[in-house]
């Protein structure tokens, strides 16, 4: 009996560690968000591509999808312009009043 109720233990907690595994590699946010990518900049990471967040709102992206990005845990800020040439949408002046 007490094999039985170790084993129903060992059963919970084995569920529970997947829960908590499957949920830890859920997509961002802002991936659902359409047209996302017009907002976002990329950035090189060696052999991988990420999205950035610029620190002003690209030419192309409403203002309201912007606020909608800035709200859902965006990626990280784009490094600087004069540090990096990675970053596709750089700030290139757009102070979010279009």
């Amino acid at each position: 009996m007490r094999f039985l109720k170790l084993l129903q233990l060992m059963v919970l907690i084995g569920e529970a560690v997947f829960s908590i595994q499957a949920s830890a590699v859920l997509p961002p946010a802002y991936l659902s968000i359409p047209q996302f990518k017009a907002c976002l900049g990329t950035v090189s990471k060696g052999t991988w591509t990420a999205y950035c967040l610029p620190k002003r709102r690209p030419k192309g992206c409403s203002i309201q999808r912007w606020h909608r990005i800035k709200q859902s845990a965006p990626p990280d800020q784009c490094p600087p312009v004069q540090q990096s040439s990675h970053c596709d949408h750089p700030s290139d002046g757009i102070d979010g009043k279009l």
